[in-house]
């Protein structure tokens, strides 16, 4: 969560980026890369894949936009997104300012975004603190893809902010960050005006610290069987998706 850093003088906030396996997490946090190239700090750093698929995290830092007066770094990160690496996606949402759900807007997407977005409400009840929730109605190229409306209709979300993107084409990746961005900015804006509120005085927490506490998360000894099971599942859905269109 927010953090200012004596050292740097910058304000940090964290972005998470969450949803499904398979929903395009990862290929948003490359296009940002691209986007920001001057302004973020190093690039997409991914500290463990099988056949592409996130294990851990992929971490960007960006830097740009102002708070309260103070120059802002957002850390952008996205968890893993199989369902049997659960309690690494429960750890990194916990320290979200915001999170962005990416939703595989066709219809078979749907139930598995429900899903998540289950997971995100437990969490918001064992905060004081909810994270900022904007949601991203990903591969609106697919046939038969939810519009942003429907797919809120469909998640049971209507008035949250929802932005349709395809994110493999860069279509709608910056719109989605930078509202999320924009929405930690104005809820700590309104507090620092509104109350005595003080943002923890520390040094920014780097990749290789949560990385850290990620490999002393216990993850079930079956996960790579899991894993195989699930990326067969998802095969087979885009087939049946793909049949479909």
């Amino acid at each position: 969560m927010a953090v200012f850093d004596p050292r740097e003088q910058r304000l940090c906030i964290r972005i998470v980026y969450d949803g499904g396996a398979g929903a395009g997490k990862t290929t948003n946090l490359h296009q940002l890369a691209r986007s920001f190239a001057a302004q973020r700090k190093a690039d997409v750093y991914s500290p463990g894949e099988v056949e592409g698929r996130t294990l851990y995290f992929d971490w960007l830092q960006i830097r740009g936009g102002l708070i309260g007066g103070f120059p802002v770094t957002s850390q952008v990160v996205s968890v893993p997104g199989q369902v049997v690496l659960t309690e690494r996606r429960r750890h990194l949402r916990a320290s979200a300012d915001a999170v962005v759900y990416v939703a595989d807007s066709t219809r078979w997407g749907v139930a598995r975004a429900i899903e998540g977005l289950a997971l995100l409400d437990e969490l918001a009840r064992s905060r004081p603190e909810p994270p900022l929730l904007v949601l991203q109605a990903n591969k609106q190229d697919r046939p038969g893809a939810l519009r942003g409306p429907e797919l809120l209709e469909a998640l049971g979300r209507k008035g949250s902010p929802c932005f349709e993107a395809i994110a493999c084409d860069d279509v709608g990746v910056v719109d989605t960050m930078v509202a999320a961005v924009r929405a930690v900015a104005q809820k700590m804006g309104e507090r620092l005006e509104r109350e005595a509120v003080r943002v923890p005085l520390e040094s920014m927490e780097g990749a290789g610290t949560v990385l850290r506490r990620l490999e002393q998360v216990e993850v079930d000894p079956e996960w790579a069987a899991e894993m195989a099971l699930e990326e067969v599942a998802y095969s087979l859905l885009l087939d049946e998706s793909a049949s479909r269109g």
